[in-house]
């Protein structure tokens, strides 16, 4: 057996459950030692679950880097729901397995069900996987089925080893990770023939370059329909013209951070994406390249559900009405946080009629809304009336105008029904 990667499972903040409900970054570096210097600078490793520590809060709110934000950011797509059961980390039966030696667990008949294996190896970290591959066929089976499944690569920050876990074959991936990469030459020569991508159905860069012979294997099998490139500030819109044109079947696609992208970029993305459900162009350090233009061609997507422009300040109300008249009723997630431009002339009269009856999340932090009365009694009627109620983000700084104007509603509304009934009383005596 050759060394290659350490290959396990990952479930963490990069599961997407909530869309905007924000993850903390858990660290996804878990130390193994070194099985050769020639596969240095490089690891295939797991996140850890992303759970949150017991304990009370100290009450400083933490300054999030950029690569924070981009996991954690507010728009998410509802492709990625595996999130770990936080519940059944607390379980005594994963807490037996973790304290039990392997010849002790391994002798026990209740540790030879796989169902029952498979829902605690999926709550191990890599290197505990790693061991339980080699304690028994049954556990080696149950493992490896977990580790083939999300592979995330990373470079140490720390000392830039490489973690390493003996394989026999081929690993199959559904999901393919690489997380702040700096040079990909290493991986492409030792690592990348040992990986099957005919099966891969999601491939993410976060803060790393395109790896132009991972996306050209992955792209023959044609089942890859999720794409992410965030915190990319290299890519222009000549080479992700180039890249798109090969992924027609691409349902979600996220852009974030990625600054050199403009119109062009967006105009060739419809045109070669048409299945395209999913978009996210937000946190865009030249805002300015992205105009109502992109929402324009974005609109003519048949099945646009999930749009993120969040910062992009050049969007206007514009954009807004030609999404009413497109897609006024498969809109299910809109995130407009930062567009400045957009004013209550267009999100708020057009959801207070009903205009998107499926929108489900809506996100105005920083928006030039001042108007928020039509907002709430829409959201009060959607909560009351309807099954999909509406989930509507502000930030801080509108938080206390729209408690007043929410306040003012509410007093108008018994007002109205004290009238009412003396209305009533004085007719009947």
């Amino acid at each position: 057996m050759s060394c290659v990667s350490s290959v396990s499972s990952k479930r963490s903040r990069y599961d997407d459950s909530n869309i905007f409900e924000d993850v903390h970054d858990v660290s996804m570096q878990t130390p193994v030692k070194n099985c050769s210097k020639r596969h240095q600078k490089w690891s295939l490793s797991i996140a850890t679950p992303a759970t949150t520590p017991v304990g009370k809060s100290d009450g400083k709110r933490k300054t999030r880097s950029l690569d924070e934000d981009l996991i954690s950011s507010p728009l998410k797509f509802k492709g990625d729901s595996n999130v770990l059961d936080v519940e059944f980390q607390e379980l005594s039966l994963q807490k037996v397995l973790v304290s039990l030696s392997a010849s002790d667990a391994a002798s026990s008949p209740v540790f030879h069900i796989p169902e029952l294996l498979h829902r605690i190896f999926s709550s191990l970290d890599h290197e505990s996987l790693n061991h339980c591959s080699m304690v028994n066929p049954i556990w080696s089976a149950v493992a490896s089925r977990i580790i083939n499944k999300d592979l995330v690569v990373q470079q140490s920050s720390i000392s830039g080893d490489l973690k390493i876990v003996e394989l026999d074959d081929k690993v199959h991936p559904k999901t393919l990770t690489f997380y702040k990469l700096k040079n990909h030459k290493n991986f492409v020569e030792n690592q990348l023939p040992r990986i099957n991508l005919l099966r891969l159905d999601s491939l993410k860069f976060y803060i790393s370059p395109i790896i132009p012979a991972v996306l050209n294997k992955a792209a023959v099998s044609n089942n890859l329909t999720k794409l992410t490139i965030a915190g990319n500030k290299n890519i222009t819109d000549q080479e992700m013209v180039y890249l798109i044109m090969g992924l027609p079947n691409l349902i979600e696609l996220d852009l974030r951070a990625c600054s050199q992208i403009s119109d062009v970029s967006i105009v060739s993305i419809v045109k070669h994406c048409p299945k395209l459900q999913s978009i996210n162009l937000g946190r865009h350090e030249n805002s300015h390249l992205i105009t109502d233009l992109s929402i324009m061609a974005l609109s003519e997507l048949e099945n646009l559900t999930t749009l993120g422009i969040s910062g992009c300040d050049k969007i206007s109300d514009v954009s807004i009405w030609q999404l009413y008249n497109k897609h006024s009723t498969r809109m299910v997630r809109l995130s407009i946080n930062g567009c400045t431009q957009i004013t209550d002339n267009s999100i708020s009269d057009i959801v207070a009629n009903n205009g998107f009856p499926n929108l489900t999340v809506l996100d105005i932090r920083n928006c030039a809304l001042v108007r928020f009365k039509k907002l709430i009694r829409y959201r009060d009627w959607r909560s009351k009336y309807l099954t999909k109620p509406i989930h509507i983000h502000i930030s801080d700084s509108m938080k206390e105008e729209f408690e007043l104007q929410q306040q003012q509603l509410y007093k108008e509304f018994r007002t109205r029904i004290m009238n009412d009934l003396n209305k009533w009383v004085n007719e009947e005596s």
